[in-house]
């Protein structure tokens, strides 16, 4: 049994600002011989009093943030492929992978494109999916993953550059990982042709936040502009690299026509436009992806309460979180 992340949360809350413990002004409570002890037993309560207000208070922000969302899971993927080494874990083995889609299938789940997903909110029939979305646009998703997702009866959401390079030549910092081949237009229009729906990553990969309103204009409108032509059709969905988010980010999605996009667990305006998503990888073995269905959500919420309670003052413990 996994304890529940806002329980985790609470408890550590309620540990780290528990109240000090001053023998002496226990003593003078019970001597109370001195005014200046009876001042000391005073000033004790009352600092007793701040501390479980502000614990009390803690903990009805950490029940307000842990809501069940309403919006289905969404998993992240990048590759199904193995490299070595892989720092920033973005592949997944193909036997992991296979594993992973086994597991939804038994527990009677679907993995659908976000396109498919969003319909079904829409039309209050998404029980029972799970949104399948693969950043960057790697070869090994025609190749490797489709195959599976077909054999499973599954779509997905495959998110390419506009400018469709090669090789993912974008840094990684501080380690680059090695090179994997990226799908030209041929390949993005098979992906297409088989069912899956393609989106856009933006046109070469670039941090959204604080860039200059011409070049995220490029980098939003023109990728959409660009895959539209290549596939025949408009493209209806954006996912941020990085999952790099700001208000402008925002905005130029809306303002490109775009139907949603996709973060990963950055949000700000909390709606189809920074919709949150699962990270998924080869460490991932068949418990933690369980787990990660189930509590994800909560598990993340709890680890950013933590982190933001840890900078507002020193800590006596903290539990340590990790998301990945």
């Amino acid at each position: 049994m996994f304890p529940s992340a806002a329980t985790l949360a609470t408890k550590t809350v309620l540990r780290c600002r528990a109240p000090p413990d001053d023998g002496q002004a226990q003593s003078s409570r019970k001597m109370d011989l001195q005014p200046s002890r009876r001042l000391q037993g005073t000033t004790l309560r009352a600092r007793n009093h701040v501390y479980i207000k502000e614990a009390q208070q803690r903990e009805l922000l950490i029940r307000r943030v842990f809501v069940i969302s309403r919006w289905p899971r969404i998993l992240l993927y990048h590759g199904v492929c193995r490299i070595a080494p892989d720092p920033y874990g973005v592949c997944t083995s193909p036997e992991r992978f296979q594993a992973q889609m086994r597991y939804l299938k038994v527990r009677k789940l679907r993995g659908v494109s976000m396109r498919e997903l969003l319909r079904a909110v829409d039309s209050g029939t998404a029980r029972g999916l799970v949104g399948l979305t693969f950043d960057d646009g790697f070869e090994d998703f025609l190749h490797t993953a489709v195959p599976m997702l077909e054999r499973f009866g599954f779509t997905a959401t495959l998110f390419v550059l506009g400018n469709m390079p090669r090789e993912n030549n974008w840094d990684y910092y501080p380690d680059p990982t090695p090179p994997i081949k990226l799908l030209g237009a041929e390949g993005i229009r098979e992906v297409a042709a088989r069912g899956m729906e393609v989106g856009s990553h933006g046109m070469n990969h670039l941090r959204l936040t604080g860039l200059e309103p011409e070049v995220l204009e490029k980098e939003v409108s023109d990728s959409r502009q660009v895959l539209s032509e290549v596939l025949g059709d408009a493209v209806e969905g954006f996912c941020y690299p990085y999952g790099s988010i700001d208000r402008a980010a925002i905005q130029a999605v809306h303002k490109a026509r775009y139907a949603y996009a996709c973060a990963i667990t950055e949000r700000i305006e909390r709606n189809v436009y920074d919709l949150p998503r699962i990270p998924v990888a080869e460490r991932d073995d068949l418990r933690r992806f369980a787990a990660k269905l189930e509590i994800f959500a909560q598990y993340d919420t709890a680890k950013k309460i933590l982190q933001r309670i840890s900078r507002s003052g020193p800590l006596k413990s903290i539990t340590t979180l990790n998301s990945r």
